[in-house]
């Protein structure tokens, strides 16, 4: 099997992931919470926060195109630590299928960092060929 293999068959996830850099808000027991979407992906996200949301427990947040604002609601799946000192990095959601205004405002977040992504991509300098 090869090094690629093992990590397709590793590869836990039903949607592929797109790197983010979205700032979500949240309510935490009166306070306002603030963290980053690191990844977005169809059914979940991966929420850079010091501060974890207990596993199996909902997560809701809002998401803003800056024109339209939705909450998200969604359910803590997975806890991440530092590998070092084993400080919280953050937390995976799995999120529950939003409706109306709350899946306009993923669905155009997500094309927003797919399109990222590919533009990226699309700027790399074509490799010549010296033969």
């Amino acid at each position: 099997m090869t090094e690629d293999q093992i990590k397709q068959s590793e590869e836990r996830r039903r949607h592929h992931r797109f790197d983010s850099d979205v700032h979500i808000m949240t309510n935490d027991k009166g306070s306002l919470l603030f963290a980053f979407i690191r990844d977005l992906s169809h059914g979940g996200a991966f929420i850079e926060s010091k501060k974890l949301v207990a596993v199996g427990e909902p997560f809701m947040f809002t998401l803003s195109t800056g024109k339209h604002q939705a909450t998200i609601t969604s359910r803590v799946i997975r806890h991440k630590y530092c590998s070092r000192n084993l400080r919280p990095i953050g937390f995976a959601v799995e999120f529950d299928e939003p409706k109306g205004e709350s899946k306009f405002v993923r669905d155009d977040l997500l094309l927003y960092a797919m399109t990222k992504k590919y533009l990226e991509v699309w700027d790399q300098p074509i490799a010549q060929n010296n033969s």
